[in-house]
């Protein structure tokens, strides 16, 4: 067995599933530095996202054993290589008995309904690029189901309910509202069926809202929230080590925030809600909170509200600690240009999500407007070559931004949305740049000048 030099991490996820991908995104958020998730597949789901939130995956990692090293690291073996790690996060689905929808199913149309774990691969043999699928579920195994459906190319049609959303992992949650967007999955997201029948051999999906027409397709798949899990202990084929149990998590379904334990080691978390858990008891210096989304927002009226309000990307997203960053904006049209010291505004959509746990109270009519805020623009001193910075040359404006915490009755409303960006995302960047803290009316090169900044800028 190798053991890389290198290999040595704060965090290891293993499952490159949405859930094991989601929680290595928010640690890595939250300031934690060296993060890795070992997938058993080659490839995983969301792939496009891979990129824009620099998770590191190993693929094709076939996890054998997981012990202990010293007092603060847990070591990780695969079938050919050894990492170290001070946490280790299991996010592998087995062993998982299912709740039995409420609603009847025709006997007749019971080899085209089809229960999952989540992830369908290409090689079941009744999912085809070509169908018509119904996923019908309460969680992350059938967002999972639906999203591995539609990148088969099968049309896709996900009823969750509202509250399913809340037990949505971040990155199912993102890779839904993408696919939504792309109009390659629709997503009921408050219709039902209440029975599935038959119809010319083939299974009816019958809904008793009015707003939902009853729908015909070719397979159905059902994903309901667990009623028991086994012990990973003995459900894993992975050998663990009860001595790592102070240094081990375990992700679930679960209809709760909190749900019961499912070993006598380790830390048990909601996929939904899962890096609030761990970080108290793994990362205590780290104490960046994740909203738990409670409501949804379809990807089609995202998309259309950005396309509407939008009009800059943001192309670089530096953090220099989890409440601090740079951020680098260039806009559709018009040029860059501007005297240091004089600043622009930056504004986002009330209906982008928020990085922290506060719960925001925003007004229907509110809810599809802009949060807009006048921010100092700042401007490196090197370039990416390390020669000294030509702002002349530039089509981007520079931004510090802190990360505002809520304080008592003050909630800001901005930054925390802010803080969830990546390059390649879209923003809104004020017409005009203003400011007149500048050097412009000093005409005596003698004059003593004195320099002033705060710690979200550079005048």
């Amino acid at each position: 067995m190798t053991e890389h030099p290198s290999a040595q991490y704060d965090l290891i996820v293993i499952g490159g599933n949405p859930a094991g991908l989601s929680l290595a995104w928010a640690a890595q958020r939250a300031g934690v530095e060296r993060v890795a998730v070992l997938s058993r597949g080659e490839s995983v789901i969301g792939k496009d996202l891979i990129g824009r939130h620099r998770v590191e995956v190993h693929y094709q990692a076939d996890v054998r054993r997981i012990g202990r090293i010293d007092e603060d690291r847990l070591f990780v073996e695969t079938d050919h290589i050894t990492l170290q790690a001070s946490a280790v996060v299991v996010s592998q689905r087995v062993g998982i008995t299912r709740a039995d929808p409420p609603f009847a199913i025709d006997p007749v149309v019971a080899d085209r309904v089809h229960g999952v774990y989540g992830t369908i691969e290409s090689d079941d043999s009744w999912a085809r690029g070509d169908d018509d699928i119904l996923v019908v579920g309460e969680g992350e195994s059938a967002a999972t189901a639906a999203i591995s459906l539609a990148e088969l190319g099968a049309g896709v049609v996900l009823a969750l309910p509202n509250e399913g959303v809340t037990f949505l992992s971040r990155w199912a949650r993102d890779e839904l509202q993408w696919l939504e967007s792309q109009r390659r999955i629709t997503v009921l997201w408050r219709s039902m069926p209440d029975e599935i029948g038959e119809l010319g051999g083939l299974p009816m999906a019958y809904f008793p809202d009015r707003r939902t027409p009853d729908l015909q397709f070719d397979h159905v798949v059902l994903a309901y929230h667990p009623v028991a899990v086994d012990d990973p202990l003995e459900a894993l084929a992975i050998d663990i080590d009860e001595a790592a149990g102070d240094r081990l998590g375990f992700l679930v379904e679960a209809a709760t925030t909190e749900p019961e334990p499912v070993s006598r080691i380790g830390i048990t978390a909601a996929v939904g809600n899962a890096w609030n858990r761990i970080q108290p008891h793994f990362f205590p210096d780290h104490d960046v909170r994740i909203e738990q989304v409670t409501t949804w927002v379809g990807g089609d009226e995202i998309a259309g509200l950005r396309d509407t309000h939008y009009n800059a990307t943001i192309t670089a997203f530096d953090p220099h600690h989890s409440d601090l960053w740079v951020l680098r904006v260039k806009p559709d049209h018009g040029d860059a240009s501007h005297m240091p010291g004089q600043y622009a505004t930056l504004g986002l959509g009330h209906w982008e999500p928020r990085i922290d746990n506060v719960r925001e109270e925003v007004s229907e009519k509110r809810r599809t407007a802009l949060i807009r805020r006048s921010y100092s623009i700042s401007n490196p001193i090197f370039d990416e070559h390390g020669y000294l910075f030509d702002r002349s040359e530039s089509h981007e404006l520079e931004f510090y931004i802190v990360l505002v915490r809520p304080e008592g009755d003050r909630i800001p409303s901005l930054t925390p949305r802010l803080a969830l960006k990546t390059p390649g995302e879209r923003i809104y960047l004020g017409a005009k740049v203003a400011g007149r803290y500048t050097l412009e009316k000093n005409t005596d090169p003698d004059a003593t000048m004195l320099f002033l900044s705060t710690g979200t800028g550079e005048a």
